[in-house]
Formats: C-alpha cells, structure tokens, sequence
C-alpha cells in the first residue's frame, strides 16, 4: 500500500516463500520473509537491503528465496549474512538465563574461492562480543553488560580492542 514514507510490496513465487519489500523515500528496499509455510523458521525475518546505488546486504543468498532460509538462519535467528564487498558476517547465540541471546559477531574477508564453496585466505577482520549481567549488581538478568569490539588494523593481525561496560 503506497504511503508517505514508502510502499510495501507482496511478492509470492509458487512453493518460495512470501517476500514483502519495503522501499522508503530514498529508494533503499528491505525485503523480509513472510509469514508463510514456506519461510519456515524465518518467518518474518529480514532477508535483504539494497541501496539505490546497487550495494546490497543479505542473509544467505542475495536471490533465491529458499536458500537463505537453509543457508542463513539456524533456529529463527540470523547465522550467516554478506555485503557488497564479499565479506562474511557470522552470529554466534548462547542461551542465557532462558533466553536465547546474540554473543557475538564476527566479519570475514576471503583471498580467493566463494564463500558457499572452499574460501581461501579468510582473514577475521572484525569482532563484536556481547556480555549480558546474570546475577550481578548493576542491572537485571539480562540486560547489556559489555560490548567488546576488536577491528584488525594491519596485515601483521595487530587489533584495535575497545570495551564498553553498562550499568544500570
């Protein structure tokens, strides 16, 4: 339906799963899975973001509908994503008091080879650590306790390392 702020289009293929894309005012379009059988665990998940310029971010596979479903998520949350510049995004989760919680996220480049074959020269050059409170002072089970980022800022593997505590 065409608004203000956008539209939002209902895109159904057969035995894919329903996508709906949305496109703001600047022309960069976010496409989630639907709510359909086929999305399976992805139901309503983000799929991909494209940028007017051709930039594109995606989970899994940039255009076959099943295949991020397979290849990008694992249990209803996000497990690998890509970018414009071929590097890798991988989420790792951990279940915390109960909660299914995301602990990390680590981005990749490749020397050589795809991603979905054999990639060579995979070099981490960025890491992001969550740390959630427990049973400590400070805030309540659950809550944000520390951001950990490590950048590589070299080729000899040296990192720039900041870490931010919460309190609450």
């Amino acid at each position: 339906m065409n608004s203000a702020t956008g539209t939002i289009v209902l895109s159904t293929n057969g035995s894919d799963p329903d996508t709906w894309t949305y496109t703001d005012q600047a022309g960069w379009e976010f496409t989630f899975f639907g709510f359909d059988d086929a999305a399976g665990k992805a139901a309503g998940q983000i799929w991909k973001i494209e940028v007017p310029s051709g930039e594109l971010a995606y989970v899994g596979d940039p255009s076959l509908a099943n295949d991020p479903i397979t290849l990008g998520y694992n249990g209803g949350n996000i497990a690998t994503a890509y970018d414009s510049e071929d590097r890798r995004y991988t989420f790792t989760y951990a279940t915390l008091d109960s909660v299914v919680r995301l602990t990390e996220v680590e981005v990749e480049t490749k020397g050589g080879g795809t991603w979905g074959g054999t990639p060579t020269g995979v070099v981490t050059i960025g890491l992001v650590e969550y740390g959630f409170y427990s049973t400590e002072s400070y805030g309540d089970p659950g809550d944000l306790k520390t951001v950990k980022i490590k950048n590589r800022v070299n080729s000899d593997g040296n990192e720039l390392v900041r870490e931010k505590y919460y309190r609450y």
